[in-house]
């Protein structure tokens, strides 16, 4: 969810933790087959490094609390770039706790 959340901030040049079609981080993780019971979602655009957008979160104290989140067991990262676009760079982090597994085929996007 956190790399096809980056994808359409990406393609409809915009940041926010809504998406396009209106979508919540829940509904998305949802959609990506995570069976939440919690969740927590940092979006982040303009950093071009990895290392820039974690510290531009981890300097924000609300972005900090959901990295430093005990309850959090799951961690999806997405990350897309489109140089002709307001930002350049868009990012995604989602967190979640779950009862059970996450479903296959969820995990790390290139």
């Amino acid at each position: 969810s956190a790399q096809t959340h980056s994808e359409d901030m990406t393609a409809n040049n915009f940041m926010s933790h809504t998406g396009s079609d209106g979508s919540n981080p829940g509904e998305r993780m949802t959609v990506a087959g995570y069976p939440w019971n919690g969740w927590s979602e940092n979006v982040a655009a303009g950093q071009p490094t990895p290392e820039s957008v974690v510290n531009a979160w981890m300097n924000s104290s609300g972005h900090r609390a959901n990295i430093l989140r005990a309850s959090s067991e799951h961690v999806g990262i997405g990350y897309d770039h489109e140089s002709g676009t307001t930002y350049g760079h868009y990012w995604t982090m989602n967190f979640g706790s779950s009862e059970s597994e996450p479903a296959t085929g969820l995990g790390c996007h290139p």
